[in-house]
């Protein structure tokens, strides 16, 4: 099935995609702006892949909350592209101290900790300080060749998944611009970081009063992503 295009300009379209990241969105152009919304056929590591091939070597970042099991491999290919001139990873707290653990399976025997090791090549390919945690749920990835700056964000993981998905992706310099302001704000975390250390630099206590981040604290026992 082919694109089903509601709506459309020269450098606008809305589209409801069946296939591939390449066909939903094309060829990137100047002020080019999409919005789609897929069956989960294609991640967001498919949209920075395609980005990528249309743009040619670029400044990358990646928004994600974690990177789960099933994940490993389509992140694993950030670190196999020759085309990324360097890259910015913004993680959450949970997601990256998941990454470190050693996960036990039913005979009780300890997991290969391959998350933690792509955490430690990413450091060793793009730099010790391109990766800041936060308190983050966004999924956002940026691409910048020197000529074209593209955002991507949607509801999209790193990997495809089966049900309804919503994309955005635009070129230009206004969401492109804050993204990289925001980014360029957070601090690099000492190894032996604390949970005091993520709350300042995600800065939540600025729209926040104390009593109302209770619930979100170990103290709270709240977990926001809890079934």
């Amino acid at each position: 099935m082919a694109l089903s295009i509601r709506s459309m300009s020269r450098n606008s379209k809305s589209v409801k995609a069946m296939q591939t990241a390449a066909i939903c969105i094309g060829k990137i152009e100047k002020d080019f702006s999409l919005f789609a919304v897929t069956l989960g056929q294609f991640s967001m590591i498919d949209a920075i892949q395609h980005c990528l091939a249309e743009m040619g070597p670029s400044v990358v970042s990646v928004w994600t909350w974690c990177i789960a099991d099933y994940e490993l491999e389509t992140f694993e290919w950030l670190l196999r592209a020759g085309n990324i001139k360097s890259a910015r990873l913004v993680i959450d707290r949970a997601g990256e101290q998941q990454v470190g653990k050693h996960r036990r399976d039913k005979s009780g025997a300890v997991k290969h900790e391959a998350q933690g090791v792509l955490m430690r090549r990413w450091k060793e390919k793009f730099g010790a300080d391109s990766i800041r945690v936060v308190h983050n749920h966004a999924k956002i990835a940026t691409l910048d060749n020197g000529e074209f700056k593209v955002v991507i964000r949607g509801s999209m993981n790193l990997n495809h998944n089966p049900r309804f998905e919503q994309m955005d992706l635009t070129e230009g310099a206004g969401a492109f611009d804050l993204i990289r302001e925001i980014e360029d704000s957070l601090p690099v975390m000492a190894e032996n970081y604390s949970r005091q250390d993520v709350d300042n630099a995600t800065g939540a206590h600025a729209v926040f009063t104390p009593e109302q981040l209770i619930p979100f604290t170990l103290k709270g026992g709240l977990k926001v992503w809890a079934k």
